[in-house]
């Protein structure tokens, strides 16, 4: 991802003071895209970036994304 398209929750790029490295933005678009599975993890992550997050998908536990490759 480039840099310049990296903000937090609120639209702020890392340089602004008040980044919050533990948020991700998400533009409103790319909610239609997802499914509701997706959209309850991506909710979940938009806030707790920094944290892994083991995702029940039926009777198991999945990790998606960076936080299958952390692990």
């Amino acid at each position: 991802m480039k840099e310049e398209n990296i903000k937090d929750k609120d639209g702020r790029v890392p340089t602004d003071p008040d980044y919050d490295e533990t948020t991700l933005f998400i533009p409103k678009k790319e909610w239609a895209n997802f499914t509701p599975c997706m959209t309850q993890y991506w909710k979940i992550k938009e806030t707790n970036l920094e944290k892994i997050l083991f995702f029940k998908l039926g009777k198991f536990y999945e990790m998606f994304y960076l936080d299958a490759i952390v692990c």
